[in-house]
């Protein structure tokens, strides 16, 4: 059993095929987001060896940026779906509390009766 390398480093070889059968078949179960992490799996074992010749000719502070720069994309979406999702509960608590209240809805039927008898 030969390994693949730094990329995969517990996948045997003899793995890649099995795991793209099984993928296939996640999909055709409509499993589409397994069955495209097996894929992406097999893609990164396949390539590994590409990525240990590459790593390896690499200089050490180019690595160091490289791994930084790839921490900082993670951390910069992972802030952007936090700070869409702190902005949607902000955003639905002030609808909630205008709208919520009995002059928020007066104020709406105000202005839907004005909206109305402007277009008449």
């Amino acid at each position: 059993m030969k390994a693949l390398g730094f990329g995969s480093m517990f996948l045997p070889t003899e793995a890649l095929l099995p795991l793209l059968v099984l993928a296939g078949l996640f999909w055709t179960l409509s499993l589409r987001k397994l069955a495209t992490s097996l894929i992406g799996i097999v893609l990164i074992g396949a390539a590994s060896p590409l990525f240990e010749g590459l790593f390896s000719a690499m200089p050490g502070w180019f690595f160091v940026l490289f791994l930084a720069g790839l921490l900082l994309a993670f951390a910069g979406r992972f802030l952007r779906d936090v700070l869409a999702h702190a902005c949607g509960d902000l955003l639905a608590g002030g609808i909630r509390a205008v709208f919520g209240s009995r002059l928020g809805l007066a104020a709406l039927a105000a202005s839907i009766a004005g909206i109305w008898l402007w277009l008449r």
